[in-house]
């Protein structure tokens, strides 16, 4: 259900600046991946966003694609632990960075790639906070039960 609100869901950038901000990284020879809760279901949507963003060109994509939900630069995490699947992504490339900047808009993502990879540099973005907290506070059965009667009224 989660994933079919993700589709229906207008995106935009958290900073303007992203796509500049992202070429001059990718110039440095730095490895860029998006690491996403979301399921790989949404990958279409996804990636057709990330494109008119202007986001996409600038992604890792030579790693194999389908390995543990790695699809065109993208991390699919299936809301599973963000530091544990990230372990796990560069376990399995046997990628080992000195470094990694990781950025999310969750203060809880943050602290869990802290916790699993020391190395990280932590980096909280989001121009919705008050958005973010509201439904970091809500009680998630309530909204999928609120969008599985939406879609039961909407079939009638």
């Amino acid at each position: 259900i989660i994933n079919e609100m993700y589709s229906h869901l207008v995106y935009e950038l958290c900073e303007p600046e992203l796509p500049n901000t992202l070429f001059f990284l990718k110039k440095l020879g730095l490895d860029i991946v998006l690491l996403t809760a979301r399921g790989s279901d949404c990958h279409d949507y996804l990636l057709k966003t990330l494109k008119q963003l202007n986001v996409f060109p600038y992604l890792m994509t030579s790693c194999r694609n389908h390995l543990m939900g790695y699809q065109d630069g993208i991390i699919y995490c299936q809301g599973s632990h963000k530091g544990n699947i990230l372990k796990l992504f560069l376990e399995q490339h046997d990628y080992n960075p000195e470094q990694i900047i990781f950025v999310d808009d969750k203060l809880k993502n943050l602290e869990h790639v802290n916790e699993i990879l020391p190395q990280t540099q932590l980096f909280l973005c989001t121009h919705q906070s008050e958005n973010v907290h509201l439904f970091n506070q809500s009680n998630k059965q309530e909204v999928i039960q609120e969008y599985q009667d939406y879609l039961y009224k909407k079939k009638k």
